[in-house]
């Protein structure tokens, strides 16, 4: 079954399940906002700054309304499908919102300070571990990180992204099966309606703060799934994976581990001008095969994936 076909039959459990995520972000964002922002204040970043200084300056029932009308904005299916349409005090509140000016903006620009990120990333891998596991997928820079948490017929994907010029951020999917989801994007900022969950301003010393932060917006999402997801389930097989076969050249190793290979097949040469490389773990490449102008093939195969104890085979990097 394709894609599109599998999107197709999931969308009656996916209507569900969003549902069921509104209601619960609705109760989440009583949480949040009854408790004096408790999460959000811990995010740094322009946008929960300037979100902090609007909402603290309302009154109680503007903030409900601020904090519905955020809800309704972010949650549109679950909304159709509810009829629970924005009110017109809602839409108020949020137009009023939207034109906010932070008179500190430039002042806060200045405040952002370059971190040790190996550190950073070192750290935070030891404390996620309890709640994530290992890594199914590093990127060869170590600043992406994708963990999987099975749920029964579910799996829970977590992307934690350290690059760029920010500090890290962090996004949720449930998925039925590769590219077949029930929702994706998903992060505290998203389901309060207020933006993508991301930290840019912070000390070195604030380090320890946000790990533990993080950590504990993981470990708060992975564990309301599973009522999420109650009574749900798919027969949406997994697709057949492709076997093939590249011979590659190694042209160098990097400090991180990895081994720097060029792709020979002639085509792929051709369509890349000479220039197509491919990083992959030295530690699955036989010592006599290490040295730079050596040339083995490289062999995807499904079979071999799914039946051997081989770690490396099981969850290939």
């Amino acid at each position: 079954m394709d894609v599109p076909e599998a999107n197709q039959k999931l969308q009656p459990i996916r209507d569900q399940f969003l549902v069921r995520f509104y209601k619960w972000a609705k109760e989440d964002s009583r949480r949040e906002f009854s408790e004096g922002f408790p999460f959000i204040r811990q995010i740094r970043n322009l946008t929960t700054l300037r979100f902090l200084h609007f909402a603290e300056s309302l009154q109680k029932q503007e903030r409900t309304a601020l904090s519905s009308g955020l809800l309704k904005r972010s949650h549109q299916r679950a909304i159709e499908l509810e009829h629970d349409f924005p009110t017109e005090e809602e839409e108020a509140v949020l137009n009023r919102y939207s034109n906010w000016k932070e008179d500190q903006a430039g002042e806060l620009g200045s405040q952002s300070h370059r971190t040790k990120k190996a550190k950073f990333r070192k750290m935070l891998s030891g404390k996620v571990a309890p709640i994530l596991g290992i890594p199914i997928e590093d990127a060869p820079n170590r600043e992406t990180s994708v963990y999987r948490t099975q749920i029964n017929c579910w799996a829970v994907r977590t992307w934690i992204d350290t690059g760029g010029s920010r500090l890290v951020s962090y996004s949720h999917s449930v998925d039925a099966r590769e590219s077949v989801q029930l929702h994706d994007n998903i992060s505290i900022l998203s389901w309060l309606g207020i933006a993508q969950t991301e930290w840019t301003y912070v000390q070195e010393s604030e380090e320890g703060q946000v790990v533990e932060c993080l950590v504990e917006l993981c470990a708060h999402f992975v564990r309301a799934v599973p009522k999420l997801l109650d009574g749900l389930s798919h027969d949406l097989a997994e697709p057949d994976v492709r076997e093939w076969r590249e011979l590659v050249t190694v042209k160098g190793h990097r400090e991180n581990g990895m081994t720097i290979v060029t792709i020979d097949t002639p085509k792929l040469r051709m369509a890349s001008r000479g220039k197509a490389t491919w990083d992959i773990p030295t530690s699955i490449v036989p010592e006599r095969l290490r040295a730079v102008g050596s040339h083995f093939t490289i062999v995807q195969d499904p079979s071999f994936s799914r039946e051997s104890a081989d770690p490396l085979a099981l969850s290939p990097t």
